[in-house]
């Protein structure tokens, strides 16, 4: 399943490290997170590094700082908002945060 299809029984939280972000998936299936995906929320705005496929459960997930909207917040929800336009996805798999 994506990530669109289930979102609401999948929850993204902060870590509390701007480098990882944590997925609960409660749907009971494989679920794939697409790369370049922005997450927004009361939280510092991340994006997705790379595409990813989580099991059910808990899992950290890699990301990278979009910019500084909020302070980091472990335990904040994340909403996926968006996609990153290519060249920044291209920059985000190769892990350049100053891409």
């Amino acid at each position: 399943m994506m990530l669109e299809e289930v979102k609401d029984k999948v929850t993204i939280e902060d870590t509390g490290h701007i480098g990882q972000a944590k997925l609960v998936n409660k749907a009971g299936k494989v679920v794939f997170v697409r790369g370049g995906g922005i997450l927004a929320g009361k939280t510092q705005s991340r994006a997705v590094q790379t595409g990813t496929i989580v099991q059910p459960g808990k899992q950290e997930i890699p990301v990278n700082c979009v910019h500084a909207t909020h302070g980091i917040a472990p335990g904040a929800v994340f909403h996926l908002s968006g996609y990153t336009p290519r060249n920044v996805e291209s920059a985000l798999r190769r892990r350049n945060q100053g891409e």
